[in-house]
């Protein structure tokens, strides 16, 4: 993903570049230092983005959203240590619809965490596929610790083949948990 970005920013620059080679030779030297040095901005984010600094993860979270439907749209659960929380809310009609949470203990945490391959999660694309397209619906799961999260975004009951099995889970604990709320 990123590696996109910074392409994106190399062809503006040379777009610029080229205008400004068409208007003013001088303006283009005041301007290449400032050029060069956003580049390398976006390279050094794009490094930090690239590599994987959640080896250790502390939170797993799951969710489900519908963009055009009435009530309960949003559904979430937030797995760590031995809790699991779980939020559902509305987009729309809060005096009808309040947010609603409740959470429980969770002695399987542990566990769950051994059943995600984190070194494949964080080659993953942040989004896969087109979630909520024709309100078809999104997933999402998240590994975070205290500094970083990483989250991938896909089409609804269409889990990455490489996480069908953990996102089965998820979605078990996720029912789960509305169910005894």
């Amino acid at each position: 993903c990123c590696k996109y970005e910074y392409l994106n920013v190399i062809k503006l620059n040379y777009v610029y570049i080229f205008n400004l080679i068409t208007f003013n030779m001088k303006t283009l030297s005041k301007y290449s230092f400032i050029l060069l040095f956003i580049n390398v901005l976006t390279f050094e984010s794009c490094k930090e983005k690239d590599s994987c600094e959640i080896s250790s993860f502390t939170t797993i979270s799951y969710g489900t959203s519908f963009g055009k439907c009435e009530g309960y749209c949003i559904k979430t659960i937030s797995i760590s240590d031995a809790t699991i929380f779980f939020q559902k809310t509305a987009h729309n009609d809060k005096s009808k619809y309040p947010d609603f949470d409740c959470d429980d203990s969770f002695p399987g945490f542990e566990t769950l965490k051994l059943e995600i391959d984190v070194a494949a999660f964080c080659t993953m694309e942040p989004v896969i596929g087109c979630p909520d397209c024709a309100d078809g619906g999104t997933e999402w799961v998240e590994i975070s610790n205290s500094t970083h999260a990483l989250r991938v975004t896909f089409e609804y009951n269409n889990a990455p083949e490489e996480f069908s099995r953990f996102i089965e889970n998820l979605r078990f604990y996720l029912q789960r948990m509305e169910a005894s709320c």
